[in-house]
């Protein structure tokens, strides 16, 4: 990585620049937690990591969980409900996707190709309020972790999940931020991105709490629970700017699946909901919204984080679709 970009992540994303120097060694131990999740597993090989199963109420067990004869990560990836048999499109699109999930001291980042040629170029691009910052692959090399193939129903059409290992403090350093992925794939351009905001645990001393907004989620609209059916995590990536000119809103759902919404007064088969308000672009096709609405709607499965409602007044951060597909 090169001198202008350590020194671009310095200033907008905090001060871990020593992480990615080399005190974050690729083979530190991964580590459990105590229900038995651990970093990078995919005990099923159905291309979802463990401990992102556990975020999004998938078991880590069956790789097709509704007997289909496609894959879970297949399914979530074209928007269908892997706890429902489906029928899937004839043939797929160029695609790809990004999804995140926490453990312990570590960040990961998985990044879904659907293709039937070729993966010819992808980047990954961090956004908080100060700036953009853009790494290409040969960047992100010393954070990858793992690579996969997953089958897919498709003749010619392969899908590749590729894992990247951050330090989590990276991510934490940060009250709101945005990552991106943009790329060429099959000559397509195609892009995805997700949001990210730290939420109060609901007290004076307990730690915020890492949650992502999945948009269209609650007060009726899609996901009606957090497992099954409607699954809120259909379609990866569905962050902000997905045709919400004048705004949107979402549900928050904890990044580790270990936080469960902690603090008191945290709500289980409940879910954050949010209401926003589009303030200004950024540049480096960034958008900050503000949040107008913040209360705790029915959803099965789902945990209210206790500080749901001091969330309102804050600001976040997403990427323009256009403008991050554009380049």
């Amino acid at each position: 990585m090169n001198t202008s970009k350590l020194l671009a992540l310095a200033v907008a994303l905090g001060s871990v620049l020593a992480l990615w120097l080399g005190l974050f060694p690729s083979n530190q131990p991964l580590g459990a937690a105590g229900n038995g999740l651990t970093l990078l597993v995919d005990s099923d090989g159905d291309g979802l990591d463990d401990v992102l199963e556990a975020r999004i109420g998938l078991s880590r067990d069956m790789r097709d969980s509704d007997g289909d004869l496609i894959d879970d990560a297949v399914e979530l990836l074209v928007g269908t409900d892997p706890s429902t048999a489906n029928v899937l499109p004839a043939m797929p699109s160029a695609h790809m996707a990004v999804e995140v999930y926490a453990l312990n001291n570590s960040a990961v980042l998985q990044i879904y190709f659907l293709y039937e040629t070729s993966i010819d170029r992808f980047s990954l691009l961090m956004g908080n309020r100060a700036r953009t910052v853009e790494f290409d692959s040969k960047d992100l090399r010393p954070f990858r972790a793992k690579a996969r193939d997953i089958h897919t129903p498709w003749p010619g059409w392969r899908l590749r999940a590729v894992s990247f290992r951050l330090p989590r403090a990276l991510i934490e350093e940060n009250d709101a931020l945005t990552i991106g992925v943009r790329g060429l794939v099959d000559g397509n351009r195609v892009s995805d991105h997700i949001v990210l905001m730290q939420v109060s645990s609901g007290s004076r001393s307990g730690t915020p709490v890492l949650a992502e907004l999945r948009m269209g989620v609650g007060s009726g609209g899609q996901g009606a629970t957090a497992s099954g059916g409607n699954n809120p995590f259909l379609n990866f990536g569905s962050g902000l700017g997905t045709g919400e000119a004048s705004g949107g809103n979402g549900g928050l759902f904890p990044v580790d699946p270990t936080d469960g919404g902690s603090g008191t007064g945290a709500e289980a088969d409940f879910v954050c909901y949010q209401v926003l308000e589009p303030i200004a672009s950024l540049g480096g096709s960034r958008m900050l919204y503000r949040v107008v609405q913040a209360t705790c709607e029915p959803m099965a499965g789902a945990v209210c984080i206790a500080g749901c409602q001091l969330a309102v007044g804050r600001t976040i951060i997403g990427f323009d679709p256009a403008g991050l597909i554009g380049g």
